[in-house]
């Protein structure tokens, strides 16, 4: 029996062993990628070089909701000469330390929403981004790599389209505070004020009756406000010419009737339709210093058409 167990050992030790299967070749992983839902974004590191050969490119970058994307400069940003236009507040305000910044939206970006953003280093040099989202990709990480030779002089076309995207940048930002600005206003004006002064307790609205057609408008009157001797003259103009469109050039306001008639002088005015097509309906607000007035005196506004003779004349008792 021994000398079995001997022989049964050795024809083990003889007997060729099966090799292992080679391992599996694992397909390359993706750099990172985010799961939201249904769809995969790639969350992915670049490079953006700016160079005299592509002044005239704006380079985008991808954001996306939840995932924070960092700008890298060469030297450190001016914070006081950088400019985000983001008028609807899609973005929360830029985090910036030496030369990197750090952007993160409050949601995606709508689709087609692009929103400017120009960042000034310490040199004086500007560059332009836009930022936008993409459904497959964002940037968790780009370095901006700057490789001007030459200056750009301020009459150049470069040095323009620079200009161009500050001042349009500074007109988003102002746009987008023109809300807290009025607020603001309104409390210097109360400050103004003398409390126990007539005009201190000046806060009426009045509705206002009338409408007419003229030229294929109707125009209809709506409200008037007063505020701090302050006349605000609501009214709505409807275009009814099928063919055209209507643009106000700017209202004339006069006070008649009594012992004599007085042009007033028209503060500001606005309207929610700048341009106004066919069938369409627009609200306009004319501003204007509460005149002292006397027994049957009217206002007699005037809305005067820009490049065409279709005016518009209403008198009513304020």
């Amino acid at each position: 029996m021994i000398r079995n167990a001997a022989m049964l050992a050795a024809l083990l030790v003889l007997r060729p062993a099966h090799a292992a299967p080679p391992p599996k070749k694992q397909p390359p992983l993706p750099e990172v990628s985010r799961t939201d839902g249904a769809s995969e974004r790639h969350v992915r590191n670049r490079v953006i070089s700016f160079s005299d050969e592509n002044r005239a490119l704006v380079p985008e970058i991808h954001l996306a909701q939840g995932i924070p994307t960092t700008l890298i400069f060469p030297l450190n940003i001016n914070e006081g000469a950088t400019r985000l236009a983001d008028s609807q507040r899609l973005i929360y305000k830029p985090q910036f330390f030496k030369n990197t910044a750090v952007l993160s939206p409050k949601a995606d970006l709508p689709p087609g929403a692009l929103v400017p953003l120009t960042i000034a280093l310490e040199d004086g040099t500007l560059l332009s981004f836009v930022l936008r989202t993409v459904p497959a990709e964002a940037d968790f990480q780009v370095t901006a790599e700057v490789k001007f030779q030459r200056e750009v002089s301020p009459e150049s076309v470069d040095g323009l389209k620079q200009t161009i995207a500050q001042m349009q940048s500074r007109l988003d930002e102002c746009q987008a505070n023109a809300g807290a600005s009025g607020v603001s206003q309104i409390a210097a004006l109360v400050l103004s004020q003398e409390p126990q002064s007539p005009t201190a307790r000046t806060f009426e609205g009045h509705p206002l009756r009338g409408a007419d057609k003229q030229s294929r408008l109707l125009v209809r009157l709506q409200h008037i406000y007063r505020l701090f001797g302050h006349s605000y003259v609501l009214l709505t103009v409807e275009n009814r010419d099928p063919s055209r469109t209507w643009v106000l050039d700017k209202p004339e306001v006069k006070l008649f009737g009594g012992r004599d008639s007085q042009s007033l002088k028209v503060l500001t005015f606005d309207s929610d339709l700048k341009i106004l097509p066919p069938a369409e309906v627009a609200k306009v607000v004319v501003v204007l210093d509460t005149p002292a007035q006397m027994v049957g005196q009217r206002y007699a506004l005037t809305l005067l058409e820009k490049g065409g003779a279709r005016h518009v004349t209403m008198d009513f008792e304020p």
